[in-house]
């Protein structure tokens, strides 16, 4: 399992949140070809959204494995793991993928607080949206979890 420990500096930009995302553009380039490459593309990024509340980051890559220059997130998610909020989802990424990048996949990255039990709660989340996007046929490349105790892949596809 990769996690943040395994990246350079704490991937937090030094200018203030989100406001200065030069600073991450060459990371948005590189291609994602392994699970390490998945947090060194969105842990900059997240920045400290990671200690807030839930939300879905969704970061589309083409099909020659390099993330478009944008990111997808979803306020407010449930705060379980919910099937119709998965399938909801993989409907969109399929049109997203459709219109944006034919042959390409997706990276889910639940952002901010897991509740209680975030062990578990990741690892349903996992279930759900890997269920989700097999029944959609969206290809999901991983599902990770950044949040405030860290940043770790918990599924490579």
């Amino acid at each position: 399992m990769t996690s943040a420990r395994d990246l350079p500096g704490d991937g937090f930009d030094d200018h203030g949140p989100d406001d200065d995302l030069a600073d991450v553009a060459p990371l948005l380039r590189a291609r994602v070809r392994r699970p390490a490459d998945v947090l060194l593309a969105l842990v900059p990024v997240v920045g400290p959204e990671a200690g807030g509340p839930l939300t879905v980051w969704c970061l589309v890559l083409d099909a020659d494995d390099a993330p478009l220059p944008f990111v997808v997130v979803i306020d407010d998610p449930p705060p379980a793991a919910d099937a119709a909020f998965a399938a909801d989802l993989a409907t969109t990424l399929a049109r997203v993928l459709d219109e944006r990048a034919l042959g390409g996949s997706v990276v889910v990255a639940l952002v901010g607080r897991l509740g209680q039990r975030p062990d578990a709660c990741a690892r349903a989340w996992a279930d759900v949206l890997g269920a989700a996007a097999r029944a959609t046929g969206v290809p999901l490349r991983a599902v990770a979890a950044i949040g405030p105790r860290g940043a770790r892949v918990l599924r490579w596809w």
